[in-house]
């Protein structure tokens, strides 16, 4: 059953995002850009058309029931950030727990919870930065 703090962030390369949950402060929040962090503003959007940010996933662990169609992942992501003015350096810490599901053959994804344990100078990454 979906909680108030379900949102859709739609379609992805290996299928689709029903709903994400956070688990973690602050709160993630749905946007025009798939998510943002509550009280920490949009990200910005730089010259490139791009946040400047490169998310790197890691410590994947998957447990896959073939019969029942389904799996479970969970991994680590660290959020690093560059631009000319500020030096490559990770801005978040988080942990994403994943479930998919077979449909028609196809892998989709159903949920993915994240729980964000550290977030750091997000001030060139987030419009109203200081509300964290």
């Amino acid at each position: 059953m979906a909680d108030a703090d379900d949102m859709v962030l739609g379609t992805v390369a290996v299928g689709v995002v029903d709903r994400v949950h956070d688990t973690g402060q602050p709160r993630l929040v749905p946007s025009r850009h798939g998510c943002r962090l509550d009280g920490g503003g949009m990200p910005f959007v730089y010259s490139d058309g791009t946040p400047r940010t490169h998310h790197v996933t890691s410590h994947l662990a998957i447990e896959v029931d073939e019969q029942a169609g389904m799996a479970v992942s969970r991994s680590y992501v660290t959020v690093l950030q560059a631009l000319p003015e500020l030096p490559l350096q990770p801005i978040a810490g988080s942990r994403y727990h994943d479930r998919f599901e077979r449909r028609n053959g196809r892998w989709c994804f159903l949920e993915r919870r994240v729980r964000i344990n550290l977030v750091g100078d997000v001030s060139h990454h987030l419009r109203q930065a200081a509300a964290l």
